[in-house]
């Protein structure tokens, strides 16, 4: 279903409930999209650290603290509007992966904080969700931008990212930390991808003051090519990166 955005002001950005995203998005058959509830955080925290253990040593490793869903995050039932909210995909009644999105009132966007599929569901098309799922509360609130950071050791976050029409608007060399299968943390890359939610040019150059590089680069990104079809992306391999010998990750 194509969803408008709800027009909003400035500081009037509320989510929507559960019941709203379920109405516009259905996952895939035998998995039910929810609304993250407190008696279920320590759950989800030692379950993110059985997934993605890497994720120690990354910028949002606030996802493994309690304090994070208790002061941070709209929980399932609370009243009072949060910055945060997060939403978990369950099977049979267990969590088997969760989004968290973040929005501010006073630009009006939305950005994906985190995203993660327990290993034994991954290629049933759970991925997507973040994505989608962060699309319909961000109109819901009222978004008119929204953006997110993806990793560039693996493509499939990439490939999602492009088949359901965000752009990719630049790279941010060396910006976040992973803790490599050898134990030693690493700074890593990322990919950063947008959508406008309303019916802006996301390269409008109105308003702006380039320098001759900085307008050589912005033409560039305006100038690329659509996405086109690509491979599936559970028949691409993981790529085995050098580890040259760094920090040892935390115990």
């Amino acid at each position: 279903m194509l969803l408008e955005t709800r027009h909003t002001t400035v500081n009037g950005m509320f989510w929507q409930s559960i019941d709203y995203l379920k109405a516009h998005l259905t996952p895939p058959e035998g998995f039910e999209l929810d609304h993250l509830h407190w008696d279920e955080v320590d759950g989800l925290i030692a379950n993110l650290e059985r997934w993605f253990p890497e994720a120690r040593a990354s910028g949002e490793r606030l996802h493994l603290t309690k304090g994070f869903y208790e002061l941070k995050c709209q929980l399932k039932g609370q009243t009072e509007d949060r910055r945060i909210f997060p939403m978990v995909v369950k099977h049979r009644g267990k969590i088997v992966a969760m989004t968290t999105m973040e929005k501010d009132r006073d630009d009006l966007t939305v950005t994906i904080r985190y995203g993660a599929v327990a290993p034994e569901c991954r290629g049933q098309g759970l991925g997507k969700l973040s994505q989608l799922g962060a699309e319909v509360m961000a109109r819901g609130a009222g978004g008119e931008l929204l953006y997110f950071f993806t990793t560039l050791r693996t493509p499939l976050e990439q490939i999602i990212s492009e088949k359901y029409g965000y752009v990719l608007v630049g790279i941010l060399p060396s910006s976040d930390r992973e803790i490599f299968e050898d134990g030693t943390i690493h700074r890593v890359s990322e990919a950063i991808y947008a959508k406008s939610l309303t019916e802006a040019d996301l390269f409008s150059t109105e308003g702006l003051c380039l320098t001759p590089r900085t307008q050589a680069l912005w033409d560039f990104l305006r100038r690329a090519p659509a996405a086109q079809p690509q491979p599936s992306a559970k028949a691409l391999p993981t790529p085995k990166l050098p580890r040259p010998r760094q920090e040892e990750a935390p115990a």
